[in-house]
């Protein structure tokens, strides 16, 4: 399945986080850490996030610039891929 490649969505969410789904998931991992106060899930949370981190965001990342060149570059530029920390470059 090849992605539309008329249209980048910087609106809502997007403008906050490049990937709002994945920090979703996250902070629900995060809580589940908190409420069961278990060290295993911990681990389960730095594996989830180091996935996403190293794996299928660039991988994603990489579709996006080839799709919207300069357009998804300005936009990386601008929001961080996660919340508040450093851009990805």
């Amino acid at each position: 399945m090849e992605p539309a490649k008329d249209y980048l969505l910087r609106n809502g969410l997007y403008r906050f986080t490049r990937n709002p789904m994945y920090l979703s998931e996250l902070i629900l991992m995060f809580g589940w850490v908190i409420f069961y106060g278990s060290g295993s899930v911990l681990i389960g949370l730095f594996a989830w996030w180091a996935f996403f981190n190293f794996y299928q965001v660039p991988s994603e990342e990489r579709v996006l610039e080839a799709n919207f060149g300069e357009s998804y570059r300005t936009y990386k530029d601008e929001v961080p891929c996660w919340i508040g920390g450093h851009r990805r470059k």
